[in-house]
């Protein structure tokens, strides 16, 4: 179900009240993250916010799958306009100090994205943390005592 906007924790109470949108509803795909990434929010706290939506679905019977927070690319810096101006030495200093203060944005972005990406996944594998439970499997033979 993809309602942009909405927040999956609205989703996940409407369900749990009875909604007729859920009800047939037994999988959520949860790509999150991305809007996170625009503010200073690290890694591990944007680890923290997928793990929580994940576990939210859990608690009402909706199985997940977990989608990594995708690469955006790189942003090119915008030059300012100069509107035909000539641009002195102290416009000069400040075009490259903002393109040098973009280019480590980006850098931060990108390491931040990895973080939580590689914790989510440890996450899902059972590595660390509260993973999610496995699908109870059918017994094959019945175990010895």
């Amino acid at each position: 179900i993809g309602r942009a906007g909405v927040g999956l924790s609205y989703l996940v109470r409407e369900r749990h009240r009875g909604d007729k949108l859920w009800r047939a509803a037994d999988l959520a795909l949860i790509m999150t993250g991305t809007n996170d990434l625009a503010g200073p929010t690290q890694g591990e706290v944007i680890a923290g916010y997928i793990k929580e939506l994940h576990e939210a679905c859990h608690a009402v019977g909706v199985r997940t799958v977990a989608l990594s927070i995708p690469d955006a690319g790189v942003r090119k810096f915008k030059r300012q306009r100069t509107s035909g101006r000539v641009l002195n030495e102290r416009d000069i200093q400040k075009e490259v100090q903002l393109e040098r203060q973009h280019q480590e944005e980006q850098r931060f972005k990108a390491t931040r994205r990895r973080k939580a990406n590689k914790i989510v996944a440890d996450w899902a594998r059972g590595r660390s943390g509260a993973a999610p439970a496995p699908p109870e499997q059918p017994a094959d033979k019945p175990v010895a005592s």
